[in-house]
């Protein structure tokens, strides 16, 4: 009888190289994750019991009512020993089952699987090993009926009152394919530490979302109050476009006379967006800011403290000094109302001024005898009380 030898044997591969080596690491590979498929349990949220009879119900006991109700949407696996997956179990007989689809938690965890038509003894594999099967919590009512009594699978549920809650879903049922499979399984009790710990995850990824909404919401009113600040200088700021034609024309005047300086975007003393610029240049058309301070008051700030110019019901015009404007951010003073801000909040300079005698120059704003040097402003809508 010839012996056929392959050309290729493993003495003609040098162990060394990259060929042999790769070839055996790959091997490797597939057979670590053949092991570790086969190995694992089911991956389910509260893990992997062993089947007994009442097993809902002593869950349901060991949890308490309040924990019941956190089930919802999680899911459990069910290991089912060879010797109860058959007909032959005692719950099966007695028909353990209440429900159609979804069932009571007094109900057999094998029956309802039988039932539900996800598993049949007759037809379905063990393996020898026995039945995972998966389960999936679930609120629900049941109400009794011609439809809640149908026969399904060999089995016909009883009849019980009307009832909602806490119910099952059977999910589906695969056989066991190693012995490994149900060599870890979970205890009743640890099923509580689990879904508390559960219902913390839960909690902390509510807590987080909700800080970034507010983070959202806080860039948002930033950008709003940004674009408010823009449209309220551009009232102000309003160049002749042929004056704006004669600079670029003529370089000569370029040098002499330089075109309205650019605003920028900065923040107050406490942490809100404003607009910082030259105040001679942008509050030159007075008219237009004296029917602005009809609906808005205007807050000027310096280095260290905030002012606020608003007219009053005598025809005139008060400025005052705010006295803490690190706790007064705008978002604060919406919410209070507190536009123009409230006697306790403010000190009185000059309650009596005459338009004539504000002004603004490229260093600083009169009002009357006292005068500020501002770098930076915002207006704020004026609440009616």
């Amino acid at each position: 009888m010839d012996i056929l030898i392959h050309k290729r044997t493993l003495d003609s591969l040098d162990p060394l190289s990259s060929e042999f080596s790769n070839h055996g690491h790959l091997l490797h590979k597939k057979k670590k994750a053949r092991h570790l498929a086969k190995s694992q349990l089911p991956q389910t949220n509260l893990g992997t019991v062993l089947y007994k009879k009442n097993l809902l119900g002593e869950i349901k006991t060991t949890l308490g009512n309040e924990l019941m109700k956190s089930l919802s949407s999680l899911s459990l696996t069910v290991y089912v020993p060879p010797s109860l997956a058959t007909r032959e179990n005692t719950e099966v007989k007695n028909r353990n089952v209440y429900g159609v689809d979804t069932y009571m938690l007094r109900s057999d965890v094998f029956a309802i699987a039988i039932h539900s038509e996800q598993f049949t003894p007759e037809t379905d594999k063990t393996n020898g090993l026995g039945v995972f099967v998966k389960l999936r919590f679930c609120e629900g009512n049941h109400s009794p009926g011609n439809q809640s009594l149908k026969k399904r699978n060999g089995i016909s549920p009883k009849f019980c009152l009307p009832a909602k809650g806490i119910m099952v879903r059977v999910e589906g049922c695969t056989p066991v394919e190693k012995i490994q499979q149900i060599g870890n399984l979970d205890q009743i009790g640890n099923i509580k530490e689990k879904l508390l710990q559960t219902i913390q995850n839960l909690k902390l990824k509510k807590n987080q979302s909700k800080e970034e909404e507010k983070e959202k919401e806080k860039e948002k009113d930033r950008m709003i109050e940004i674009e408010r600040s823009t449209e309220n200088i551009k009232q102000f700021q309003n160049p002749k476009p042929k004056v704006q034609e004669i600079y670029t024309q003529n370089p000569k005047l370029n040098e002499k006379k330089s075109p309205i300086s650019v605003h920028k975007v900065c923040f107050t003393l406490s942490n809100d967006p404003c607009l910082s610029y030259e105040f001679g240049e942008v509050f030159q058309q007075k008219d237009q800011l004296s029917k602005t301070l009809q609906t808005q008051a205007l807050y000027l700030e310096t280095s260290s403290q905030r002012f606020e110019l608003t007219s009053n019901l005598k025809g005139g015009y008060q400025i005052s000094k705010v006295k803490n404007p690190l706790s007064q951010p705008q978002r604060r003073m919406k919410f209070q109302k507190n536009v123009p801000m409230r006697k306790t909040h403010t000190q009185n300079i000059c309650d009596t001024l005459q338009w004539a005698s504000i002004k603004f120059d490229k260093q600083f704003a009169h009002f009357g005898e006292f005068k500020i040097s501002p770098q930076k402003f915002f207006f704020m809508d004026i609440f009616k009380k």
